[in-house]
């Protein structure tokens, strides 16, 4: 969990690369954080240090979450 202000940075910058709006940028990161989270708690039961693996492509109009 400790991964996340690096996630988040990780999307904002994808966010400004690719000219996507302020309000699509922090939905973005939500729902990444949301994933991330998610694998975590659920996935690996709980804190880790096995990877979690998100990519990110695309235009502002069609952005892909992988």
């Amino acid at each position: 969990m400790s991964m996340l202000p690096v996630i988040a940075a990780f999307v904002a910058s994808f966010c400004d690369r690719h000219g996507i709006t302020h309000d699509d940028a922090l939905r973005l990161t939500l729902i990444v954080e949301e994933l991330f989270t998610n694998s975590v708690t659920y996935g690996y039961g709980g804190d880790s240090d096995a990877p979690v693996e998100l990519t990110l492509s695309g235009e502002a109009s069609d952005i892909m979450l992988g």
